[in-house]
């Protein structure tokens, strides 16, 4: 994948359904979470592809949880681990070029 200054992790069907994000367990207790994965039509917050649409805004995730993103696909595909933040893009919002 080329780097350039305006990466961007695609939020699409194909990135969607690679996402661990709903397992995790920063968020798997979260009420907020539950509720936006049941109407899964929610723009604002997903529940899915922080590292694309930022800052979770469920107020009830649990950051003393060991984050996943190191086994995402997405996080492999797109080498997250390379960006900044490289996890809990939940909490630090979309990955950007570094």
């Amino acid at each position: 994948m080329e780097e350039n200054e305006d990466f961007q992790v695609p939020f699409n069907a194909e990135n969607a359904g690679g996402c661990v994000c709903p397992t995790c367990p920063v968020q798997i207790r979260s009420e907020c979470v539950k509720q936006k994965i049941k109407l899964e039509s929610s723009e604002t917050d997903p529940a899915k592809l922080y590292c694309s649409a930022g800052v979770s805004l469920c107020g009830d995730l649990d950051f003393s949880q060991s984050c996943i993103c190191g086994t995402c696909p997405v996080w492999q595909k797109y080498s997250l681990v390379s960006k900044s933040p490289s996890l809990y893009f939940c909490r630090h919002g979309k990955a950007k070029q570094i």
